[in-house]
């Protein structure tokens, strides 16, 4: 199951004559969420390295290891039932991020470190929402 693919988003970006990557800005915040929390597949953290130290970006690491992706295939199995529990609501809370709502497009919101930054901790809630629904604390 594919949650969301860069390629949905590619006429939308062109529409407004950005660059092909920022169709993936707001895929790059969650699967770099996900890589630096140990919910991806072993294959998955094993091309996120760069992330960890910051030697690259997090569009990098969804165009160059996750073919522009958020792919079941690319989680572990609690990566795959959080996303399928939060993803959705991510995005409906993504245009209203500050890094994000500061754009009169969501797709001009830079793929940076200072934009993931800004936003892991609203992710960091939907996670500790989902586990606690799961009856964790």
């Amino acid at each position: 199951m594919t949650y969301d693919d860069a390629g949905w988003h590619t006429d939308s970006v062109k529409d407004l004559g950005l660059p092909e990557e920022a169709a993936g800005t707001h895929i790059s915040m969650f699967m770099a969420w996900l890589a630096l929390h140990d919910l991806v597949s072993e294959k998955s953290a094993a091309r996120a390295r760069g992330l960890r130290d910051r030697s690259i970006t997090p569009d990098r690491y969804l165009f160059d290891s996750c073919c522009g992706e958020i792919n079941a295939g690319w989680l572990n199995e609690t990566g795959r039932e959080f996303t399928a529990a939060a993803y959705e609501h991510y995005l409906a809370m993504y245009e209203y991020f500050p890094p994000v709502a500061a754009f009169d497009s969501t797709y001009e919101t830079p793929a940076s470190w200072e934009t993931y930054d800004a936003i892991a901790g609203e992710i960091d809630g939907l996670f500790h929402e989902w586990r606690r629904s799961r009856g964790y604390s």
